[in-house]
């Protein structure tokens, strides 16, 4: 049946009931003028049917006012096809209503040119579903403009695959707030590049937890910007582990705070190489625990400066081992403060060996306490000078 739409006025389309408008056919609304369409009211607008909408075509879609198109149904909005979002502008796409945009299909939102996605606002990504914020196009989400990334919910973000992650520009991952940042699952953190990684403010780098922290790769960890470094805080230190230290450069062990130094694991301290103790300040090695000290390998101990090793205090010295104190420099035994010699176990004093007793100045061996002097070894005595024997005489 032929339908008569084509032959009444603007005037007479927009006087038409939202009951009739419900019931006009697909074949009628095929018929429809762009200028009919024009000519809608909102009320009518908000009572087509999803067959009519599915009958409209791309110009008559393009024809829609802006208050006419927020007044579709939701249900009138998941039956476009994507040639009719397709053919709305910018401007249109703007007036769609928070609740339209959460009734787009993931079939229909990766259909969206970039400039259609970026002319929604902020106020619709916020609404924006992990379903929806899924399957979006990399070249999508690598358009996305920062605050309208800030509006994602931290569910939303946390559904980017590894693909549309690496799609973020270093601008749009600098954006993002610290409660966004510290949403990141592990696979997320470790899959950022790392220019991506330095894009991150300090106050960012600090919201990572500490799973992410234990997620972050070596070659990340080896381009932490200083700042990054000295932003971390003792319990995100303390989730690093021995190849995640084992790759800082010598810039970014000197930018541990000592607070932070202190909450390594013995296990990671173990594994610091001779440029990296090297860089360590006296201050930061001073500040080492008893256990990180007594942690230190045969092969790291003599590569501490001697000014490093007169950092450490009294406590240090009495854990050390007999095996760490048997490995010592001449040189760092010769410049000990005679307190840090008197805190010396027994067992460590019997291993110093014969050219660590003759590196011994007078004085040292006259601040030995009796109990240090009892159990040196025949040897050792015997190897003794007149005047090391006339300083313990004297003490």
């Amino acid at each position: 049946m032929a339908t008569i739409i084509s032959v009444l006025s603007t005037a007479q389309i927009a006087g038409l009931s939202t009951t009739s408008i419900a019931g006009l056919t697909t074949e009628d609304w095929a018929a429809f003028s762009t200028n009919q369409i024009m000519a809608l009211t909102t009320a009518q607008a908000a009572a087509i049917s999803t067959l009519g909408i599915s009958a409209l075509s791309t110009d008559h879609m393009g024809a829609f006012q802006t208050h006419d198109l927020r007044a579709i149904s939701t249900n009138g909005i998941r039956a476009l096809n994507s040639d009719q979002l397709g053919a709305l502008s910018s401007s249109q796409i703007e007036a769609l209503s928070t609740g339209q945009v959460v009734a787009l299909t993931t079939d229909q939102l990766p259909t969206l040119s970039t400039g259609d996605l970026n002319a929604l606002g902020t106020s619709h990504f916020a609404v924006l579903s992990t379903a929806q914020t899924s399957v979006l196009t990399t070249q999508q989400v690598s358009a996305l403009e920062t605050n309208d990334l800030r509006a994602l919910s931290s569910a939303a973000l946390r559904t980017l695959n590894s693909d549309q992650i690496t799609a973020l520009t270093s601008d749009q991952i600098g954006a993002l707030t610290t409660a966004q940042v510290a949403s990141l699952t592990t696979a997320q953190v470790a899959g950022m590049t790392s220019e991506d990684l330095n894009a991150l403010t300090s106050n960012q780098v600090a919201s990572l937890t500490t799973a992410q922290i234990a997620a972050i790769t070596t070659a990340q960890m080896s381009t932490l910007e200083t700042a990054d470094v000295a932003a971390l805080s003792s319990a995100q230190f303390a989730r690093l582990n021995s190849d995640q230290l084992g790759a800082l450069t010598t810039d970014q062990i000197v930018a541990i705070e000592t607070n932070d130094l202190r909450a390594i694991s013995t296990a990671a301290i173990r594994v610091l190489s001779s440029d990296q103790l090297g860089a360590l300040s006296s201050a930061q090695v001073g500040s080492l625990t008893t256990a990180q000290v007594q942690a230190l390998t045969t092969d790291q101990l003599p590569t501490l400066a001697t000014e490093d090793l007169n950092a450490l205090g009294t406590a240090h010295f009495a854990v050390l081992s007999g095996a760490q104190v048997g490995v010592l420099t001449t040189a760092q035994v010769s410049v000990l403060e005679t307190a840090d010699l008197a805190a010396l176990s027994t067992a460590a004093v019997r291993a110093l060996n014969s050219d660590q007793l003759t590196a011994l100045s007078s004085t040292q061996i006259g601040a030995l306490s009796t109990a240090q002097v009892a159990s040196l070894t025949t040897a050792q005595v015997a190897g003794l000078t007149s005047e090391d024997l006339n300083a313990l005489t004297s003490g």
